[in-house]
């Protein structure tokens, strides 16, 4: 049966069918799991194959965390992080279920973006996702170098859940030698004692119920008399000394008040703040982007404001970044090249004319860090010499990149030079993006 409320057209059809669904403080957590994991797969964007993502491995508490950072083909070098940390109400949700999600972020931002699989409830209760995340960003600050990041950039950020433990490790963080430059939250649920007036308001009718946000809290915080303490719900804790804040609440969903009563308690404390309302939203609007194009847009109209903020900054060089826009591809060929390539990389499919791009360099200026995820490619100095990763390549120089690997920055000193970059199409039947 259509919810009675005014939500858009394709969010109303996928309530339709949600409303099928059993109540989740009915599943079992296994069920729960499965369930969930399956229909963010089925709801989310297509994941974009502009985007890379290698696993990592992060050390935590209680062992090894999981971990994967993505990043876009368009991504600063030396540039923001966004530590995303996935919803799924303390218990449910990991590193497959939100992929789609991430990608989407990434690459609508072209920030890198890291997430990870946090301990969850019921088996890890409070404050183990805290914990974990708090890890993580300690550990991503202290290995900036190896992520090619700038520390002073990384941002927290997350949905649901997600933007909880996200919350409170900002609130954690505060007074330490990095903090986060920023807290980016959609849908919220920062109140465990789920008293807010939309708990009532849309108490059912709008996907996510009052009744399970209460079940779920309860499995991440078990004993009722904690759930007011502001180290379990962040949004009842002092704001002061955090931050800017983006917070984008749905405006159909049970846990709009959390967002909303901690953007003015912020406010309140000089806390800058960002609240934007997805109006004719539901709560899981960021889990439903491939089935609803409202959301889509407000998950990418969210990204592209962060990035433009963490980006604003102008750098010393300026930044020249390849695309099909701006260069003319044709066919070339070296008397030679092909052979050898072959002999380096045995696996390329040499049966295809290569192409390639001439770019000139101004002094000074930087082509960013970039990666091929099927092809084989060649950079010569034609003119002038060129800097690669610290090392002097002069006129005549030939520098092969093979398939998933990382390359750059390539830098133009003084007099600037000219690249011909030579690539190759195809590298056999992988077509993956994933770098390991």
């Amino acid at each position: 049966m259509p919810s009675p409320l005014p939500i858009e057209p394709e969010t109303a059809a996928y309530l339709a069918a949600f409303a099928a669904m059993p109540p989740r403080e009915n599943q079992t957590i296994g069920d729960l799991r499965d369930g969930y994991k399956a229909e963010l797969i089925r709801c989310s964007a297509p994941a974009d194959p502009g985007v890379a993502w290698r696993a990592l491995s992060i050390p935590g508490h209680a062992g090894e965390i999981p971990a994967r950072l993505y990043v876009p083909l368009s991504a600063d070098h030396g540039g923001p992080l966004l530590l995303y940390v996935h919803g799924g109400g303390f218990a449910v949700g990991d590193l497959d279920s939100h992929d789609g999600l991430v990608r989407l972020i990434a690459a609508t931002s072209g920030l890198k973006v890291m997430t990870l699989h946090y301990r969850r409830a019921p088996e890890a209760p409070f404050p183990a996702a805290r914990d974990d995340v708090l890890s993580a960003f300690r550990w991503a600050a202290a290995n900036a170098a190896s992520l090619d990041i700038d520390p002073a950039r990384i941002v927290l950020g997350g949905e649901s859940a997600g933007a909880a433990h996200a919350v409170a490790s900002a609130l954690a963080l505060r007074g330490e030698a990095v903090t986060p430059r920023a807290v980016w939250v959609m849908s919220p649920a920062l109140d465990a004692t789920t008293s807010g007036e939309t708990y009532s308001t849309f108490a059912e009718g709008a996907g996510r119920t009052a009744a399970e946000f209460a079940y779920l809290w309860s499995l991440y915080a078990p004993d009722p008399a904690t759930h007011g303490d502001p180290a379990v719900s962040p949004g009842l804790a002092d704001p002061t000394g955090l931050p800017p804040l983006y917070i984008y609440p749905s405006e159909f969903d049970p846990a709009r008040s959390d967002g909303e009563a901690f953007a003015a308690k912020a406010r309140a404390a000089g806390v800058p703040v960002t609240l934007k309302l997805r109006k004719g939203l539901i709560h899981q609007h960021p889990e439903i982007t491939g089935v609803s194009a409202a959301s889509r847009k407000a998950v990418e109209d969210a990204a592209r404001e962060l990035a433009a903020d963490l980006l604003a900054a102008p750098t010393q060089t300026p930044d020249i970044i390849l695309t099909p826009a701006d260069i003319r591809f044709e066919p070339f060929n070296i008397p030679g090249f092909t052979g050898d390539t072959r002999a380096a990389f045995p696996n390329l499919d040499t049966t295809r004319a290569p192409f390639i791009a001439l770019l000139k360099m101004a002094p000074g200026a930087v082509l960013k860090r970039h990666f091929h995820p099927r092809a084989m490619e060649a950079v010569h100095v034609m003119e002038g010499t060129m800097i690669n990763d610290g090392t002097p390549l002069p006129a005549g120089s030939f520098l092969i990149h093979g398939p998933g690997v990382w390359h750059g920055p390539h830098v133009a000193p003084e007099g600037g030079c000219t690249l011909m970059f030579i690539q190759y199409p195809g590298v056999g039947p992988d077509d993956s993006v994933f770098v390991d």
